[in-house]
Parts: structure tokens; C-alpha cells; sequence
């Protein structure tokens, strides 16, 4: 595929998303669901502040701050959808995970330009010193 998604990345979100629009339906009880949803979401949190690492050079150098910033927000994001169930909070949750999808797996990888650069800076350093 030239869009590379992580389908494990893609199953978690989709199923809590599915499990809100479930609720939002009325077609599921809160009261049996809303631990399954917040497990799920948390993974997502966790994924995303795992993955961020790996697609930003800003993120790589400066990983406690990325990571504590995405967790504390995310977790935020996803009690308030789980306390504030509505259709509102199911699309601004839509529209967060679509925007986070799209950075991560759409747009260009950085991690495969930094290791290319890497590369490629070893490969002229080796010819500097085959050199003379």
C-alpha cells in the first residue's frame, strides 16, 4: 500500500469509535461498554504518543515532553468523550484521530529522511577518508 497504517493502530481506534457511536445509538449500555472504550482509548493515547516519537525529529530529541504532553492530553480528551457522551464528542473525536492519521501514515515519514540523511552523510565521511 503506499498509505502504510498500522492495522492494530486501526483496529483499537475503530472499535471504540464503533463502541461510541454504539452508544450514541442507544444500541449498547453505557454501563457494560465504558471500561471496554476507555481501555481501547488509552491505547490510542499510548500509540499515538509512541508513534509521534518515530515520525518527528522534535519529538525524538525531546521524548519525555512529547510523550507526557500527548499522554496528559489525550487522557484528558478521552474522559471528557466518555463523560460527555454525545454525538459531538464522537465526531471531534473522529476528527482528532482522522488529523493524527493523516500526520502519522499520510504525510511524508521524517524517520526514513533522517535515516537517509544518516546514510548518506556516513557514506561521504567514509569517502572523505578512503580519500587520500
Amino acid at each position: 500500500m503506499k498509505i502504510r497504517i498500522c492495522l492494530i493502530c486501526a483496529g483499537v481506534s475503530l472499535t471504540w469509535l464503533l463502541i461510541l457511536a454504539g452508544l450514541n445509538f442507544g444500541w449498547l449500555a453505557a454501563d457494560g461498554w465504558l471500561l471496554i472504550a476507555a481501555i481501547a482509548m488509552g491505547g490510542t493515547v499510548v500509540g499515538i504518543a509512541y508513534q509521534g516519537e518515530k515520525r518527528s525529529k522534535w519529538a525524538a530529541d525531546n521524548t519525555m515532553k512529547f510523550k507526557a504532553s500527548v499522554i496528559l492530553t489525550g487522557f484528558v480528551l478521552a474522559y471528557l468523550a466518555l463523560s460527555f457522551i454525545s454525538w459531538t464528542a464522537f465526531w471531534v473525536a473522529f476528527a482528532i484521530l482522522g488529523l493524527v492519521a493523516y500526520v502519522y501514515f499520510v504525510m511524508p515519514d521524517r524517520a526514513e529522511e533522517i535515516t537517509k540523511d544518516t546514510a548518506r552523510i556516513q557514506e561521504i565521511e567514509e569517502k572523505l577518508k578512503n580519500c587520500c
